[in-house]
């Protein structure tokens, strides 16, 4: 191979590495399979953990947090989970650091350990501000606590966008398009209900549509349908709406091979049908047994998205 050769061959091998490396950093768009973009949002979290012998893995995302799951890779089997909350300005943070260390107690005060406040307590739990960033250990094992907090600590300061970047994004990665959604449902007629009636606003993020129906009893139903990218985000979108509640549902029935999840003394019930998520609330009451209401609109709409 002559000079001229191989300083070509050189030149294609750099620039092959350059562009892997550009399509590892590179946001996946909103029409990117689910697990690129979960394998984007976890290869981000991993800097946060750089220095440091744990592999970590994105439980959930919220719209201000994320919740991490950690394991050591040094051969211990030492587990652990973090909440990590990222702002854009300093006094959101310490707003909910005050809030989250409330539960503290027999605190300790961290210091030498790279964050503005540090706490500790006999539950295995730290917390830490630094800047506009607040980090919370669960059940870390003391002998992994130090290094995870000086990595999170150096590593957000390398990163200082990072965090605050990656969570609406991880938060709302899933999230479907609504489009096909409401056109289905302006078109949905059940038998002694009204023409459905939507709210301007999505009330419950952006991937969710409010609508109501009237039956002619008086009764109102409030609809919550949510939109997701897939099957499998949808199913975890509506066990995460179930956790917001505070009863659990009491009955389940099977229409059409979909699970039906009801609370029957509130007049509600939930349920998934592919990359879609159902709520259904009795707003109004005109009779004593509204369970019929939401069931008849759930048959409904089951008949309509499992096509």
């Amino acid at each position: 191979m002559n000079a001229k050769s191989f300083l070509l061959t050189v030149l294609v091998i750099l620039g092959v590495e350059s562009f892997a490396r550009l399509a590892v950093a590179q946001v996946p768009e909103k029409t990117a399979p689910p697990a690129a973009k979960d394998a984007y949002v976890n290869a981000q979290l991993a800097k946060l953990f750089e220095r440091v012998p744990v592999r970590v893995a994105l439980r959930s995302a919220f719209d201000h947090w994320l919740l991490v799951d950690g394991s050591a890779t040094n051969g211990s089997t030492a587990k652990f989970s973090a909440s990590l909350f990222g702002f854009t300005n300093e006094a959101a943070a310490r707003e909910v650091f005050q809030s989250e260390s409330r539960s503290f107690t027999a605190r300790t005060v961290l210091t030498n350990v790279g964050y503005d406040e540090c706490f500790s307590d006999d539950q295995g739990r730290v917390i830490g501000r630094r800047g506009a960033s607040v980090v919370l250990l669960h059940s870390i094992p003391r002998e992994q606590r130090d290094a995870v907090l000086a990595a999170l600590s150096k590593n957000l300061s390398a990163h200082s966008t990072l965090l605050p970047d990656l969570i609406p994004y991880a938060y709302t990665m899933h999230f479907g398009d609504t489009a096909p959604l409401r056109e289905a449902l302006a078109k949905l007629k059940v038998a002694g209900f009204s023409e459905v009636r939507f709210s301007p606003i999505p009330m419950f993020g952006d991937n969710s549509v409010t609508a109501y129906f009237d039956d002619s009893a008086g009764s109102e139903l409030m609809l919550t349908a949510e939109a997701y990218d897939s099957e499998d985000a949808a199913k975890t979108g509506l066990e995460k709406d179930q956790r917001w509640v505070a009863v659990h549902w009491d009955e389940k029935q099977v229409i059409s091979g979909v699970d039906v999840y009801a609370y029957t003394n509130y007049g509600r019930v939930d349920f998934q049908v592919g990359r879609y998520t159902f709520v259904l609330n009795t707003m109004k009451r005109g009779s004593e047994n509204t369970q019929p209401l939401p069931q008849e609109v759930s048959s409904a709409l089951i008949g309509e998205f499992k096509q």
